[in-house]
């Protein structure tokens, strides 16, 4: 709401359909041809940018890991995937193992970081994003999951979440960075032209502190759950071992 109300209406006065562009558009930079990449709503949306930076500009890097065959035993180091990432305490997780590996530094994670989803269908799963607390801290992130690393100096890191995430005005401009058919996939190097309004400080501190107490919050909920989890096991362990009347 505090986003939404900042950035200000959308004027969109085109159809989706039957819509032109300029071949400039199409054939500069990343030569991206999809219809969908130049919607009359996406540009209507950027358009209702007052001001803006390229998300590229306003972090300190953006890529994803190489890929690896993932080898899971139970010594090994507790592992989540792009799916367990988004499911709230997930059930039955594994563990990779690692040790040994060249690029490991690549798939390290840190607080106020941000993970999103590089595949997946556009209606689903695919720039799904969310910041990383100390919740996540332990795990063996997937290499399906492009990291995120805000430059303190000119962004937080909720308000790029929120940037990135909101359903009418952030996820639109994420999505049509897609390509591919059968499953859409997101490049770093797209995800770093995603278009950041800036709304001045005040506002961006109020909707940054509101996404970051979110997350801590969440990761709250979840520590929580997982002890609850534990302790109720527990008890129904002592009660099936007590001897039968």
């Amino acid at each position: 709401m505090a986003f939404a109300r900042a950035v200000g209406p959308v004027v969109d006065a085109a159809k989706e359909y039957g819509f032109t562009t300029r071949l400039s558009a199409a054939i500069g930079g990343r030569r991206r041809l999809e219809a969908a990449y130049h919607t009359p709503h996406v540009r209507a949306i950027i358009r209702s940018f007052k001001k803006w930076d390229r998300l590229g500009d306003i972090t300190t890097r953006v890529w994803w890991p190489n890929r690896f065959k993932r080898i899971y035993g139970e010594s090994g180091t507790p592992y989540m995937s792009a799916d367990d990432v988004f499911t709230t305490n997930p059930y039955d997780l594994k563990s990779v193992l690692v040790e040994g590996k060249k690029d490991i530094d690549d798939f390290v994670i840190e607080p106020n970081w941000i993970v999103m989803a590089r595949s997946g269908q556009t209606y689903g799963l695919n720039g799904s994003a969310t910041l990383i607390t100390a919740y996540h801290k332990g795990f063996f992130l997937s290499d399906d999951m492009i990291r995120i690393i805000p430059d303190l100096t000119k962004a937080r890191p909720g308000y790029l979440l929120t940037a990135l995430t909101h359903p009418t005005l952030g996820r639109p401009l994420v999505i049509r960075e897609a390509y591919g058919m059968s499953i859409p996939h997101l490049d770093p190097a797209d995800v770093s032209e995603f278009t950041v309004v800036r709304l001045g400080t005040k506002n961006e501190e109020k909707i940054a502190d509101f996404a970051e107490q979110a997350a801590l919050e969440q990761a709250r909920a979840e520590s929580l759950e997982r002890k609850l989890v534990d302790v109720a096991g527990q008890i129904v362990s002592e009660f099936l071992l007590l001897p039968s009347l």
